[in-house]
């Protein structure tokens, strides 16, 4: 299927694209709770893999995962709706091929990336204890968070030459605080 034919191409879009970009355990998932529920969608190639393959950890169906994510994204973009990406982002072919095809098919949409701290050792505790308290999350080997890691470090120099912005939270979205 061609992304193309699938597509109604928007103008004027004030809906974006968000892109997490951290190791596992970084906080992502946190981070996108913190966003208005009204605006983002979420999607998230772990849930997929859970409707792909009945299993969060197998990724044996990835290729056709990711390909899902793009469309998704797409469709969802068309109905008006902005999407945030719940993924590492840190893979620098994925995330170029996923912007390449956004752009193309949405010439006009703005993506941003939200970069969320480097702390590996923090990220492989997080994880440790969220698969201990029964959690629904995917269990990443601390050999993962390593090679994540040195991914998100070249991913600092790479992000500067991809048609991304950086996140810029709204002030309407801040909450308000009262003095009394």
């Amino acid at each position: 299927m061609k992304y193309e034919d699938t597509i109604i191409y928007l103008e004027d879009s004030t809906n974006t694209i968000l892109l997490p970009i951290g190791t596992s355990g970084s906080g992502k998932s946190t981070f996108i709770r913190t966003l208005p529920k009204d605006k983002y969608i979420i999607i998230s190639p772990d849930e997929m893999r859970v409707e792909f393959t009945g299993n969060r950890d197998d990724k044996s169906k990835d290729k056709e995962i990711y390909e899902a994510v793009k469309v998704r994204t797409i469709q969802t973009i068309q109905s008006g709706r902005s999407v945030v990406v719940d993924t590492t982002n840190l893979q620098k072919d994925r995330r170029r091929d996923f912007i390449s095809t956004i752009n193309s098919v949405l010439p006009n949409i703005k993506i941003e990336y939200k970069l969320l701290d480097l702390n590996p050792e923090l990220a492989k505790q997080r994880i440790k204890a969220q698969i201990e308290r029964g959690e629904n999350r995917a269990n990443v080997p601390d050999s993962t968070i390593d090679r994540h890691a040195l991914l998100y470090k070249e991913m600092l120099e790479d992000i500067k030459s991809e048609n991304i912005t950086k996140f810029q939270k709204s002030v309407v979205e801040e909450p308000t605080k009262y003095l009394i």
